[in-house]
């Protein structure tokens, strides 16, 4: 993905609203994108809470997923931190400060439908015992956190323990609090395991030991009198708005729409929100110690084998390629490095032109690439700006997600046209 345009200007700077405040993704995967005017109407499942991210993507057709350049600027997992700067007819002008870009000291700029954040205080504490919140995990280890990383491209989050009560899907590389049945937790996840919900359910399912385990999740927060869901104005040119009582896709276990206006069954699940402990299959996730997060807000630089990049990027080999993508549901090129880097403590910014010039890993000659590293291709045969990256894959061929209605490949290096676009290497991994 090359680097968009003027979007960023101003990103981390202080907002019409006042001081920029932090707020959480509150669904599985929230698209960030250019402005409120960008989304279509056909976009409009991947701007509902929660997100009906199968519906949207099975919508697209090769045109437009095309016509997604210019519209979405990047993606944002569940349970992430965004800075929020501005607020406008229900949307969000936010920054990702986990996705750095050149001239955005905040994160990389765009707008959020603001139902798919939340403030949640409860949340907010608990992401911070877990080390996810830009600040350090309590040093007693009493409070400390672990945390549940996804490790399949994509899993399914659970109400309860049962395989029949699937709730919501969810990224490969979301980070969520892990909890056990000992767990006391703060706020409205106190709740859960006070009244015995989650604690029971823990020792049945056997906890963190057994094939469930339960996770703290974000509740989403729609503007009071708002339905979690999007009203495209028009053709799409105008601002999308939350609407009153508009569709809501990705119902629990089905990702299916309702009729535009129909208001929501007293026994709907959306109507009452997703719960703030969810379940998930311990095998579909990594159990992390708390990470220590520096007060300046980075992650200390893991020292990670090229060859486990490798064979991380693997595993998305035949994923569809999505513009602006960063999940297990779509990537696009630099998306694709970028999460993978993440999933294994590696920040590296999130275009591809940045990924090679302002990163802060070691620039590579050709003739000494091994299996991880980054390699970037330029207009005019190589010598103009960077327009996409792959990952070396050994033996003279690289994986990469080459473009719109292709999916993650893994080829020879020189294949046309890229052999003559070659443009360098940077190395971020320990070799």
């Amino acid at each position: 993905m090359a680097t968009p345009s003027s979007a960023k200007a101003g990103a981390g700077q202080e907002s019409p609203m006042g001081p920029a405040v932090t707020r959480w993704v509150a669904v599985a995967v929230a698209t960030v994108w250019r402005d409120p005017g960008r989304p279509r109407p056909v976009d409009l499942p991947a701007l509902a809470a929660p997100a009906g991210l199968r519906e949207w993507l099975s919508a697209l057709d090769v045109e437009a997923r095309k016509d997604l350049v210019g519209r979405i600027e990047t993606q944002v997992l569940l349970g992430q931190p965004v800075t929020v700067l501005e607020e406008r007819d229900g949307w969000a002008r936010v920054a990702v400060p986990e996705q750095a870009e050149p001239g955005a000291p905040g994160g990389y700029p765009g707008w959020i439908p603001g139902w798919q954040l939340t403030a949640d205080p409860a949340w907010a504490a608990v992401a911070r015992r877990a080390g996810l919140a830009g600040a350090p995990a309590p040093e007693e280890a009493a409070e400390a956190l672990t945390t549940a990383t996804v490790t399949a491209l994509t899993t399914w989050l659970y109400h309860r323990p049962h395989p029949q009560a699937r709730w919501t899907e969810v990224s490969f590389g979301t980070c969520l609090p892990g909890l056990s049945h000992g767990d006391s937790g703060t706020g409205s996840i106190a709740a859960a395991f006070e009244d015995g919900s989650a604690a029971g359910a823990g020792a049945a399912a056997g906890g963190a030991e057994g094939e469930w385990l339960p996770v703290a999740v974000p509740t989403p927060n729609p503007a009071p009198g708002r339905r979690a869901g999007f009203t495209p104005e028009g053709d799409g040119g105008g601002p999308a708005r939350a609407a009153t009582a508009g569709p809501a896709a990705g119902d629990p276990g089905r990702h299916a729409s309702r009729p535009t206006g129909a208001p929501p069954a007293e026994d709907d699940p959306l109507a009452a929100g997703p719960p703030t402990v969810a379940w998930v299959r311990r095998a579909a996730v990594r159990l992390d110690p708390p990470r220590r997060v520096p007060p300046g807000g980075q992650v200390p630089p893991a020292k990670v084998p090229g060859t486990t990049l490798l064979e991380t990027a693997r595993r998305f080999l035949g994923l569809p390629y999505l513009w602006g993508g960063t999940s297990g549901f779509g990537v696009d090129c630099s998306g694709f490095m970028y999460l993978v880097h993440r999933f294994h403590g590696l920040l590296i910014p999130r275009d591809a032109a940045p990924q090679r010039d302002h990163g802060r890993g070691q620039p590579v000659e050709r003739d000494r690439l091994q299996p991880g590293d980054l390699v970037f291709f330029a207009h005019d045969g190589g010598k103009g700006s960077v327009h996409h990256v792959g990952m070396y894959a050994g033996g003279g061929r690289m994986i990469h997600a080459p473009s719109s209605g292709r999916v993650v490949e893994e080829i020879p290096l020189d294949t046309p046209p890229y052999g003559e676009k070659y443009a360098g290497a940077r190395r971020y991994h320990a070799g």
